[in-house]
């Protein structure tokens, strides 16, 4: 890579998992850096996976710093409207990481704030956590039909498929779908 004209962070990514493949963890770090210096907030995730394969109690503390790089990364990308960011954004709070705690609350919010803004993906995934009452909202049909609705109408095929479900149910009966 020349300091001149660096290669383009998607290059620099798979330059990185070439030097993982050789077990060259050092060079793949700098790759893995440099993309995420240029913007690619997966590089600060990829860094810390490799000091936590490492099983040294000293990669712990740089593990944490690398992934809260790329927590901070990665909500500043949700903020400037990066779709992909914002869904990853709600899955940390969701599920939490190594130095980050569970917020389902945060996650909710955020997938709602996601899912306002037109997001069919977040939508569906809306009318998920209400129908099974999961991530902190309530179990409730009518918000689950309220989000379903937006998002077949905002071209989500599987919510189409499940529309035309919800409504035999509600005309027999609706009980909550088993998983």
């Amino acid at each position: 890579m020349s300091a001149i004209n660096p290669a383009p962070p998607l290059t620099l990514e798979s330059e990185g998992e070439d030097y993982l493949e050789k077990g060259m963890e050092a060079e793949a770090i700098s790759s893995f850096a440099a993309a995420a210096l240029m913007g690619r907030w997966e590089g600060w995730l990829r860094i810390a996976m490799i000091l936590e394969r490492r099983a040294k109690s000293e990669n712990g503390v740089l593990s944490l710093f690398f992934r809260e790089r790329y927590r901070e990364a990665v909500e500043a990308a949700a903020g400037a409207g990066d779709n992909e960011a914002a869904h990853r954004t709600v899955g940390l709070y969701e599920f939490g990481q190594p130095g980050l705690s569970v917020d389902e609350g945060r996650a909710l919010t955020l997938l709602k704030q996601l899912a306002q803004s037109g997001d069919a993906a977040a939508q569906f995934e809306l009318f998920e956590k209400y129908l099974y009452g999961l991530c902190s909202a309530p179990k409730d049909k009518v918000m689950a039909l309220i989000w379903l609705r937006m998002a077949s109408d905002s071209g989500h095929e599987e919510a189409k498929k499940w529309l035309d479900g919800f409504e035999v149910w509600d005309q027999n009966g609706f009980e909550f779908p088993k998983r």
